[in-house]
């Protein structure tokens, strides 16, 4: 009763973690975090802003600091290294500290996390310690995958079958290590999942998609534990009524990395000179600049027009026949939702949650994974048919707003505040009991290194 008696005095004070400051062009999770932190912040609680910013850091015996400012109108703290080394990832005694530092500083009622990555995995157990409610939003694979998408030199991974296959990964094709360093990092790759599944426990984890809810499941998550919440969007403002472009235009969205597969669109693509345009916007990160630029170099219809800020989709868009999307790995991707709030269809690869959003020949079209030629084939079927495209544009519904999800959250927050320590909050009912993948994944990475300790 004093704690409702609180919060009817003062608003409930929010601490938003994120890895990254949404300053770049593109930058979807933490763009998401800070419009979701402006739509709680309208709805009466008082948030905080956490992210990681500042050089590298090089080894477990780096210092890191905190430090105070503001990001558009909300409260900020930073950390002053970031840490994209995943083998320093698990206990980071510098973030550690820190993080003590901002606690000791500062009173939350609810911590919620989106991301762990570029800091400490341990700062999950440095908010439990303090008897803080923690809410975690899975975003991607991270906490089971250091590589963050399960994507490996080889494709797509299925997911973590062991530490000597997760080892071997990180390791890479062509690795000169020897047997001693290779089974010494399949032992704390061990160590750290069976880390991570201790400290997830002790969290109110929600899941944007089905896919990513049951990819947890399948590896070491108890059943029932996940909430599947999906994202909601800020708004976009009004889509262009501008006519569809001539020739028809196609518009891909997003980073220009490995998993996000833009040479399978430019294979499927480039045939089509003369017929359809492809217009790539998103970041393009040097280690791969020099080798996609070339790639396109001979095709005068496929042309990179660099990175966009989130504002400038509805002049990208204007005309556009549909949104191109061909990764391997998606949880709830951002571009796929702001696409069809404003009102253009997608062709999707059928990965990941990519199909809970797309509803094959409803809203858009769904093709395999990797496959370029039937990704072509979805193309020609809207060049041929442009009553098709204008059908898919009719059956769009109306994309969850980030208002509609932040009322959401907001009731699980008091919940969680209201409710006293280590005392269980109600969980929703999951589905049975896991089938082979799960009890598969307890036996490679349980009874090997059982004896193994987790401090």
């Amino acid at each position: 009763m004093a704690k409702e008696f609180a919060f009817s005095r003062r608003p409930l004070r929010l601490l938003l973690v994120a890895h990254h400051l949404p300053t770049e062009p593109r930058a979807g999770t933490e763009s998401y975090c800070l419009s979701l932190g402006k739509a709680l912040t309208n709805s009466g609680l008082k948030v905080t802003f956490l992210a990681p910013q500042g050089p590298p850091l090089r080894g477990l015996q780096d210092s890191v600091s905190w430090q105070q400012g503001e990001l558009s109108g909300l409260p900020l703290l930073s950390f002053t290294r970031a840490n994209p080394n995943p083998l320093l990832s698990l206990r980071h005694p510098g973030y550690e500290a820190a993080f003590r530092g901002i606690l000791a500083h500062h009173r939350f009622d609810v911590i919620h996390f989106h991301h762990t990555y570029l800091s400490s995995i341990s700062l999950l157990r440095e908010a439990q310690q303090a008897a803080v409610p923690v809410v975690l939003t899975l975003h991607d694979a991270w906490h089971l995958c250091p590589r963050l998408h399960l994507v490996n030199d080889q494709g797509l991974c299925p997911g973590p079958e062991s530490p000597e296959k997760c080892a071997a990964c990180l390791e890479g094709p062509g690795a000169r290590s020897t047997g001693e360093i290779s089974s010494r990092l399949a032992k704390f790759l061990a160590k750290r999942l069976r880390f991570v599944h201790r400290y997830l426990s002790g969290c109110r984890l929600l899941a944007p998609s089905r896919f990513i809810r049951n990819l947890h499941y399948d590896y070491g998550v108890a059943r029932g534990e996940i909430i599947h919440l999906p994202l909601g969007l800020d708004e976009l403002g009004p889509a262009s009524p501008d006519p569809p472009s001539v020739p028809p235009k196609f518009v891909f969205l997003g980073n220009l990395v490995p998993v996000k597969r833009v040479d399978v669109a430019v294979a499927a693509f480039a045939p089509l000179a003369g017929q359809a345009v492809l217009e790539v916007w998103g970041q393009l990160f040097l280690p791969y600049q020099k080798l996609f630029l070339d790639t396109i170099r001979p095709y005068s219809h496929i042309i990179y027009k660099g990175p966009y800020h989130r504002q400038d989709l509805p002049r990208i868009l204007a005309g556009a026949t549909a949104t191109v999307i061909t990764s391997d790995f998606e949880n709830y991707p951002l571009v796929v939702r702001e696409s069809l709030m404003l009102q253009v269809p997608v062709i999707g690869s059928a990965a990941g949650g990519i199909p809970e959003i797309i509803q094959h020949q409803e809203n858009g079209l769904l093709f395999p994974r990797g496959d370029a030629e039937a990704l072509r084939q979805q193309v020609m079927r809207l060049l041929r048919h442009p009553d098709l495209a204008a059908r898919l544009r009719r059956e769009i519904k109306p994309v969850k707003t980030i208002g509609q999800e932040a009322q959401a959250l907001v009731d699980l927050y008091r919940t969680l505040a209201l409710t006293p320590p280590g005392k269980p909050v109600l969980r929703r009912p999951g589905p049975g009991p896991g089938a082979g993948p799960q009890r598969r994944f307890r036996r490679q990475w349980s009874e090997p290194m059982a004896s193994a300790p987790l401090s």
